[in-house]
């Protein structure tokens, strides 16, 4: 009786693992091989997954001071909603980063290497398609429009103000 409950787990095994999923299968064609003979052989897209995307080289901030880099992935982790990665991102962010960051890259750095780190930042951008000049006008633009605005509402105010007294 022993050997017969061993033979049905024996049983109950082969048939669990012959049923398992594996891997999907290679997917093979028959063809003329080398000695130009006909065999079986593995199709170059054997497999089911998907193939790498070739990717654009990412910008090279192994030059930048590791204090000035440790500075400006502290400013984008907790001043921006970029990922430390997405370069492109945090340069549309380059004036958050300016005021974020700065401070610290001089303190860790000094004057000399933060204009340096500045200089290679604009770069990087440049290469990412983003350029600090024009960030910098258009939100000097926006500055001047707020102020305008701040100007007007101050004067509509003190018209209600004084039409109150009246």
């Amino acid at each position: 009786m022993k050997w017969l409950g061993l033979a049905i787990l024996a049983a109950m095994i082969t048939m669990a693992s012959a049923l398992s999923i594996s891997s999907p299968p290679a997917r093979w064609t028959y063809g003329q091989n080398k000695n130009s003979t006909r065999e079986w052989r593995k199709d170059s897209g054997s497999s089911n997954r998907p193939r790498p995307i070739e990717k654009a080289p990412a910008p090279d901030l192994s030059k930048i001071d590791s204090g000035a880099f440790e500075c400006l992935t502290m400013a984008i982790r907790y001043h921006t909603n970029c990922r430390i990665t997405d370069i492109k991102c945090a340069c549309e962010n380059a004036e958050t980063l300016q005021e974020t960051a700065k401070p610290c890259i001089l303190e860790k750095c000094g004057v000399v290497k933060a204009i340096r780190v500045a200089a290679q930042l604009k770069k990087i951008c440049k290469k990412e398609g983003v350029d600090w000049e024009k960030i910098k006008k258009e939100a000097d633009k926006k500055d001047e429009e707020s102020r305008k605005a701040a100007k007007k509402m101050e004067k509509m105010r003190k018209k209600v103000l004084i039409k109150d007294i009246m």
